[in-house]
């Protein structure tokens, strides 16, 4: 921690060691890599993360918006695989690839605030993590696509072939003959979706599908060389959140339900709209995840299904929406209230008005409709006199009479 006075004011200023440090850094197919900027103490509006790859390709990795709390990640390079930390602005990208390699830059309410630079290559061991050195498959979802770079590859002279091995069946994907023209050919199902690296045998097939499960071995001038495993799987579903209440009116029951035949050992990850909350192990997934109302109507919850080869995550649940009031409005209870008030005066008017005669008479003598049904002047009956009230009366004998 370091502080820089000026004249009575201290700015404290935090440094982060940013790993990996800026300057070009180094991994291999498969790793992950963190790039975290020096802190920030602006506020934050809008957080972006943009890639320029080795063809000079201007990219955009990922993009945090405060205001509506909204997370972008538009380029496939990128989705399921990045992530960002709302509060600091570090990158995190699982399973690099060659595609990843370039430059990146970090910026902060449109001002560039850092830049860093990454390698990726193929590992000298084929993209084996010590787990798959030990025999473990590589887990793919339909869709997602497999490299297989075999080890200490030697450059044919005769031919390079790749099989697919599935149950009882053996059929050929890539092979590669210098007689012929062209060198490469593909076979089946492979077709338009398989390439092979000449210069060191990877084989890239894109558009898994489940039936592209099974063991590849790759053959060097006739010599079996290496084998791989592949498992593809069924592509996630997108899970829903279903809300349950009870007696508290502070705390909402969440539940992430989907459809779960033909995947196992799923993860629940619930998290709001600045981190992870809470991750469930498949013995866990029938417990719900307790919300407490936090007053900020723009937080928001999702549920993520995570399996070996990918990722799905629910529509965004806003607090607004969880914890709707389920009484009358503040303004039907306004209506109300000033409802009951007027029929209160009404009748008190009503009661005044047959038990005291000074109100009655007050009120009779102001609303000429409440004085008796005394007919209308009329042409028969204009010039007669109506008697008026406390007047004698006409039938009274006339003097003399």
């Amino acid at each position: 921690m370091a502080f820089v006075s000026f004249s009575t004011v201290f700015v404290s200023v935090m440094l982060f060691t940013v790993s990996p440090v800026a300057g070009k850094t180094e991994k291999t197919e498969g790793d992950t890599v963190e790039f975290t900027p020096a802190e920030f103490t602006v506020s934050i509006t809008t957080m972006e993360w943009t890639h320029v790859d080795k063809s000079s390709n201007k990219i955009k990795a990922i993009k945090w918006d405060s205001r509506d709390q909204s997370l972008n990640i538009p380029n496939p390079r990128f989705k399921k695989i990045t992530s960002i930390d709302t509060k600091t602005g570090k990158l995190t990208i699982e399973s690099l690839t060659k595609e990843h390699s370039g430059q990146y830059k970090f910026e902060l309410n449109g001002e560039t605030k850092g830049e860093f630079s990454l390698e990726v290559s193929g590992s000298k061991e084929g993209g084996f993590t010590e787990a798959k050195r030990k025999g473990e498959p590589f887990k793919k979802e339909e869709g997602q696509e497999v490299s297989f770079l075999p080890k200490d590859f030697a450059k044919a002279t005769q031919s390079m072939i790749w099989k697919h091995i599935a149950g009882l069946d053996t059929t050929r994907v890539a092979e590669w003959d210098p007689k012929d023209e062209p060198p490469v050919t593909f076979h089946g199902q492979f077709r338009n979706i398989a390439s092979l690296d000449e210069t060191t045998g990877q084989l890239t097939i894109k558009n898994l599908v489940e039936e592209h499960s099974g063991k590849y071995t790759f053959y060097v001038d006739g010599v079996e060389k290496e084998t791989f495993i592949l498992v593809v799987s069924k592509r996630l579903p997108i899970p829903t959140i279903e809300r349950d209440t009870g007696n508290n009116p502070n705390i909402v029951y969440l539940k992430c339900n989907y459809d779960g035949s033909g995947h196992k050992d799923l993860l629940i990850i619930w998290s709001n709209s600045t981190q992870e909350l809470r991750t469930m192990k498949p013995e866990e997934h029938d417990k719900s995840f307790i919300v407490e109302k936090s007053n900020n109507p723009d937080n928001y919850y999702t549920c993520s299904l995570k399996s070996p080869a990918g990722r799905e995550t629910s529509l965004k649940a806003y607090e607004r929406d969880l914890f709707k009031e389920s009484g009358l409005g503040e303004g039907a209870i306004a209506g109300i209230i000033i409802s009951i008030i007027i029929l209160i005066c009404g009748g008190v008017g009503a009661f005044f008005y047959k038990t005291n005669s000074v109100f009655h008479d007050l009120i009779h003598d102001r609303f000429s409709c409440l004085r008796g049904n005394a007919p209308a002047p009329t042409e028969t009956n204009a010039n007669v006199n109506v008697p008026l009230r406390n007047s004698p009366s006409s039938t009274q004998p006339a003097d003399g009479d």
